[in-house]
């Protein structure tokens, strides 16, 4: 009996850790796609600036 609750326990423990190591990975993944959409964004700027028949 305390053998398949510890085993339990522990399957549990392993798939929340599985479960937190995604969550971060994605976390990381999404802060590195929006740096990068920053960055492209503000190389962007200026070029939609030039070549704006508006603002010739």
């Amino acid at each position: 009996m305390q053998t398949e609750v510890l085993g339990k326990c522990v399957s549990t423990l392993f798939i929340a850790a599985i479960a937190a190591c995604f969550f971060m990975a994605n976390g990381m993944f999404y802060e590195a796609l929006v740096i990068q959409l920053n960055e492209w964004a503000a190389g962007q700027t200026p070029v939609a600036w030039s070549t704006s028949a508006f603002y010739r």
